[in-house]
């Protein structure tokens, strides 16, 4: 798990692809726009059209009653140190 205040790109991360896959594809659109894609693991996403795949196969398999305890759990984890 990453540091409290640590960024992490929205491709990489579990998190960051559940909670894009449920905004409107209007702010999907304009934030596929803003990403430039590099691989960091062999697995990592490098197109925006492969990213638009996942977060299709995230949204049907995440719901927003999900995300909210997935949110919640991850807020209420203290930091370790």
């Amino acid at each position: 798990m990453a540091a409290p205040g640590t960024h992490a790109v929205v491709y990489r991360t579990a998190l960051g692809k559940a909670m894009l896959a449920h905004l409107p594809k209007d702010q999907v659109e304009a934030a596929l726009r803003s990403l430039t894609f590099q691989a960091f693991t062999p697995k990592t996403v490098t197109s925006a059209a492969s990213f638009r795949s996942q977060l299709e196969r995230v949204a049907q398999q995440v719901t927003p009653s999900t995300m909210k305890k997935a949110c919640s759990a991850y807020a209420a984890t203290p930091p370790r140190s």
